[in-house]
């Protein structure tokens, strides 16, 4: 038969309660998704938990996945003053130019990167390998 008790183990419970810890599922969600499914057995064995953080979390979801028995938990935090990552406006910070150390790093590591050009089949190649990386 399927439960939804809760049997989380006694050290597990003292070290969330001293830590003060939240369980990131809760924060957005009211009802019970289960992370681990077999047979007539139902459970929450995956769970991020979050302590200052938990009042930035934008989203928590479970994908169900045919890889494995358990499913992801991903939890998706809004912090401001991280950049976003993907296709987003970028600016540089032009102070950078003119900071000796950064300067000298690249000049650097731009020499070392100038040298690999003829492990390419073309520039564009070797362009486009630096841009992924």
């Amino acid at each position: 038969s399927t439960s939804s008790n809760c049997h989380i183990s006694k050290g597990l419970t003292s070290t969330i309660r001293t830590l003060k810890l939240k369980d990131a599922w809760f924060i957005k969600n009211r009802h019970i998704e289960y992370t681990y499914i077999k047979n007539n057995c139902k459970s929450r064995l995956d769970r991020i938990y979050l302590c200052d953080l938990s009042t930035v979390v934008s989203n928590t979801q479970v994908i169900h996945t045919n890889i494995s028995d358990h499913s992801c938990v991903i939890t998706a935090l809004n912090i401001e003053g991280i950049p976003l990552q993907g296709k987003y406006y970028w600016k540089l910070n032009t102070s950078l130019l003119k900071d000796t150390f950064v300067k000298q790093r690249f000049s650097q590591l731009w020499g070392k990167l100038k040298r690999q050009i003829e492990n390419y089949q073309s520039i564009n190649d070797w362009w486009v390998h630096l841009a992924k990386t």
